[in-house]
């Protein structure tokens, strides 16, 4: 459920949608305002997207008094991700499997799994998962979007996670320049606006061959939330006027709309 903290307004934006401007105003124009049919799915996507499910369900099975068993998670990872192929196949938009295939990206998944279900606190406090929000920024619009998971750590102490996968670990620019942090810290102070403190991490768990389950915590200032509104403001000027130009670079490789792109 997405908790609309004060009156409707429009436009709406969201991280992912200023993201994907940020990163080629091509592709945000291909995506959201032309919605143009996508050519391909990348793996990365459907594995992210299987891997968020097992997560988030086995952190909300520790408010129960039998938590998920490993096998479990396993098998809520598992489908999800049978689910996706089976989508990306009927909807004809073949996944890029380069050296992986379907069996070894299951076992893939299955062994960071395993590493996060070894090493994860299983006595957190689990305020919710999935939360949506949505409310006015400062100079115009909404911003909406879903923190995966918020921890109560008690006297009004809360932490937002956000889970990610990656090939390796986050590095200092990461975690210095993104606007997730940011933005889903401020969504926290008005959902939880008696808290005492909030506070921001990745869980990133790490596709090597010997998978890695690490905390990277983020720290954000009032500053840097007055940094981000002139940036989102800056990017809905760029929508308004039609700005959607091609940014070529790492980007294109994976990228949906290759072939429409270059036509």
């Amino acid at each position: 459920m997405t908790t609309t903290l004060d009156a409707p307004a429009s436009p709406r934006t969201s991280y992912s949608k200023l993201n994907s401007w940020l990163i080629c105003p091509r592709q945000f124009a291909f995506r959201y305002i032309e919605q143009a049919r996508e050519e391909i799915t990348p793996l990365s996507l459907i594995f992210g997207t299987a891997m968020h499910e097992a997560l988030e369900a086995f952190m909300q099975s520790l408010a129960k008094p039998d938590p998920m068993s490993e096998a479990e998670v396993h098998g809520v990872f598992e489908a999800r991700f049978k689910e996706e192929v089976l989508l990306a196949e009927t909807l004809d938009t073949p996944i890029e499997w380069g050296s992986s295939d379907r069996e070894s990206t299951i076992e893939q998944g299955g062994a960071m799994l395993s590493v996060f279900l070894a090493e994860v606190d299983r006595t957190l406090n689990v305020h919710g998962t999935e939360v949506g929000f949505e409310f006015a920024l400062p100079a115009q619009g909404r911003i909406l979007g879903f923190i995966d998971l918020i921890l109560d750590d008690g006297e009004g102490r809360y932490r937002v996670v956000d889970f990610k996968t990656a090939a390796r670990s986050y590095g200092p620019d990461k975690i210095e320049h993104d606007l997730q942090p940011t933005i889903y810290l401020e969504a926290a102070k008005r959902l939880l606006p008696d808290a005492v403190s909030i506070e921001f991490e990745y869980w990133v768990l790490t596709k090597a061959k010997k998978p890695k389950f690490e905390i990277v915590p983020v720290h954000r200032t009032q500053r840097d939330w007055e940094e981000a509104t002139q940036t989102i403001d800056a990017v809905e000027l760029g929508i308004a006027a039609c700005a959607f130009y091609r940014r070529r670079g790492w980007q294109c490789n994976g990228c949906q709309y290759r072939q429409q792109c270059s036509a």
